[in-house]
């Protein structure tokens, strides 16, 4: 089959392959197996045969050209497996995972991936086995399960990231909340800052987030993101921390952010209502403000 494929020599367009008829009369269209030729680079399909679009339900034009992700035949977890496999390994063997077929039901498939040269471009040939009734139906809903229950976590991004370690790192999935934090920040912004610290802070509008790497196995092309929803009070007091205040100036300019009055703030530590404003002096001072309005919004961009 390597052979077969390697004759390949004329593109059809750039995200088709012009393959053989032999090939394609003999091996590819009249496999009673789905098969895919998918670019490594990107996951992009160039070709699939007829069993492929019989099975999901889809139309070829409607394949070629897009992702799996684009497709949305199985979740990003199942498609994860291939991929490990094919990191680890350099090709995917017996892969079980779930997919859904063209009614929408879910299905337990057999999968083999091997990756090709063609003029000198990596593909993936791969084809699926429809096993379903050689496994329990517990089994093909349990991933279905986890990525609802990622998706229904409210308050904490979730965000999966194949070949962080390499110069095009992937984004493989991402919950709804994340999806909100990634509309206003780059993610490779926030890639390179996590790659300098284990952690940073992010501000949405009126939500603040304590964003983190999860550690995994050093080897494993995987990084896990959580966005940790906080409370404004914590985020303030973290923020101060970087600054070159006191630390009784630290805690004035965290009441004053948070609404205390000089009255306030002179009574809970036992001094004049001028000395508050001479510490609120050196305070817009340090963050470049003129009114304790303007401290949080500050405190918030001072990264």
């Amino acid at each position: 089959m390597i052979r077969i494929l390697q004759k390949y020599e004329n593109m059809k367009e750039e995200t088709e392959i012009n393959i053989p008829k032999e090939f394609t009369n003999k091996l590819f269209w009249q496999s009673l197996n789905p098969m895919s030729i998918t670019r490594a680079t990107d996951g992009m399909y160039v070709d699939v045969n007829e069993s492929f679009t019989e099975f999901f339900g889809r139309r070829r034009e409607e394949v070629i050209g897009n992702t799996a992700a684009d497709i949305a035949y199985a979740t990003s977890l199942e498609r994860l497996k291939i991929l490990e496999e094919i990191n680890e390994k350099g090709f995917a063997r017996n892969i079980t995972i779930t997919v859904r077929d063209k009614k929408g039901d879910l299905r337990c498939a057999l999968v083999n991936t091997l990756p090709v040269e063609i003029k000198n471009q990596v593909y993936w040939l791969t084809v699926g086995t429809d096993i379903s009734d050689l496994n329990p139906a517990a089994k093909i809903s349990h991933e279905d399960a986890l990525i609802k229950s990622l998706n229904s976590i409210k308050g904490a991004g979730v965000v999966l990231i194949r070949n962080h370690q390499k110069k095009q790192p992937s984004l493989c999935y991402m919950n709804e909340e994340a999806k909100m934090v990634l509309k206003t920040h780059s993610l490779d912004n926030l890639l390179r800052t996590l790659a300098e610290n284990d952690s940073t802070y992010l501000s949405i509008g009126a939500k603040y987030y304590h964003v983190k790497n999860i550690n995994n196995h050093r080897r494993s092309p995987l990084k896990l993101i959580v966005m940790e929803r906080m409370p404004d009070t914590i985020c303030i007091r973290e923020k101060l921390t970087i600054l070159d205040l006191t630390p009784r100036q630290k805690e004035i300019a965290f009441l004053a952010a948070t609404g205390y009055s000089n009255r306030e703030i002179a009574g809970r530590f036992c001094i004049t209502e001028y000395t508050v404003k001479d510490h609120l002096k050196k305070i817009f001072h340090t963050l470049g403000v003129k009114k304790r309005s303007e401290i949080s919004p500050k405190l918030f961009h001072w990264r």
